[in-house]
């Protein structure tokens, strides 16, 4: 990375990477010749080294004329990089409870509805995160989201059990097999096909309602275009007693 680089992505304008490059290049200079060297204006230079002096870049030997130092870059500019690095570990931390404490928020709602599946995505991961005993879901085996798969299999070695109900393609046995291996348990029912609805249930408490758009390929997951969540155990049950009748009379992988 290009020094000029460095100082843009520290936040420095185009004048300040000038008057900084042209001390560089000086080691001690005064104003005057510092602004020769940066071709800036005189009268913008003063300030610009008052701020590099306050952010501990440059330093003054009193006199007539007065003298601007270069502060050495292990000690001035790697100073600078470092607190830059703090500050932003502080906003990623504050960002990150804000995320939660609104999270908890928009989770508690009694029913919310979600579209695109960037986000639909996103909501499904933190409910399988979040569960604790079982997940029950209506699949199509069709291309798996490596995301979505990936908590399911944290989930099941953390002991969360997860039932599966889908449509029995020979054609996608090679990924119902991937489900089988993470330890999902699986069932079939006897249709060409599943409907446009899909239906997910976490720990009888949550539950999903996924409308889907069908893509080109009948054998590729649609995307999620719209996604019902209910926050609610009296309704979650309803829909699980449903899923446990059609699991236990359904054939078994």
């Amino acid at each position: 990375m290009e020094i000029e680089e460095l100082l843009r992505e520290l936040g420095f304008k185009e004048y300040e990477i000038k008057v900084y490059k042209a001390l560089l290049f000086l080691v001690s200079a005064t104003p005057r010749e510092i602004a020769k060297e940066a071709k800036v204006p005189q009268t913008k230079v003063y300030g610009i080294l008052e701020e590099l002096k306050k952010n501990g870049l440059v330093s003054i030997s009193p006199g007539k004329p007065v003298l601007y130092n270069i502060v050495p870059l292990e000690t001035g500019l790697l100073s600078l990089v470092k607190n830059n690095q703090k500050k932003w570990e502080e906003i990623e931390k504050t960002v990150e409870e804000l995320s939660k404490s609104i999270g908890k928020k928009r989770y508690s709602t009694k029913i919310a509805l979600y579209e695109g599946w960037d986000v639909i995505r996103k909501i499904i991961v933190d409910d399988i995160k979040n569960s604790e005993k079982e997940i029950l879901r209506f699949m199509r085996f069709g291309k798996i989201d490596e995301e979505i798969f990936s908590e399911m299999e944290k989930a099941i070695n953390r002991g969360v059990e997860v039932k599966i109900i889908g449509v029995y393609k020979k054609e996608r046995e090679h990924v119902i097999e991937k489900y089988k291996r993470i330890g999902c348990k699986i069932a079939f029912v006897n249709l060409d096909t599943l409907t446009l609805v899909r239906e997910n249930i976490f720990d009888s408490n949550i539950v999903h309602i996924d409308f889907s758009e069908p893509g080109e390929n009948k054998y590729i997951t649609p995307k999620g275009t719209l996604l019902v969540r209910v926050n609610d155990p009296s309704t979650a049950q309803f829909f699980k007693d449903r899923f446990d009748l059609l699991f236990q009379n359904s054939k078994k992988y």
